[in-house]
């Protein structure tokens, strides 16, 4: 009677410890998607702000320039809004770039990672 028991405690702590293993799985696949989610809604968000906030600061830049008589030398006033609003452009666009080149890098690693604790918990749960 003892083995029985012994046999039937093994086998439902096999099959508890496999659907834990199961539901773990699933919920860092879960998690996965929902981060890559994010990172692409964030990614658009950022990158459709920064160029909406490029073309206003062009625009900007252009209206300023339309204002002033050719013939005349620039407002002291205007010329300095003039070099504000091109160091903000430079700014910006610079930010967009190292988006474009770092966020990647920093997502790559997150995922590495994710994966990683997703193989732990696999190789765990396996023992």
């Amino acid at each position: 009677m003892i083995p029985v028991l012994m046999f039937t405690a093994c086998g439902e702590a096999d099959r508890t410890a496999e659907t834990t293993y199961e539901e773990a799985e699933e919920e860092a696949e879960t998690i996965i998607e929902d981060l890559e989610t994010a990172y692409d809604d964030t990614e658009y968000n950022v990158r459709d702000e920064a160029e909406n906030t490029l073309a206003a600061l062009e625009d900007k830049i252009a209206d300023l320039r339309s204002e002033v008589d050719p013939d005349k030398d620039l407002d002291e006033e205007v010329e300095k809004q003039i070099e504000e609003l091109e160091s903000l452009h430079e700014e910006l666009s610079e930010s967009l770039a190292e988006l474009d080149n770092s966020e990647d890098d920093t997502w790559d690693e997150m995922v590495q990672n994710l994966e990683a604790s997703l193989e732990e918990v696999r190789e765990f749960l396996e023992m």
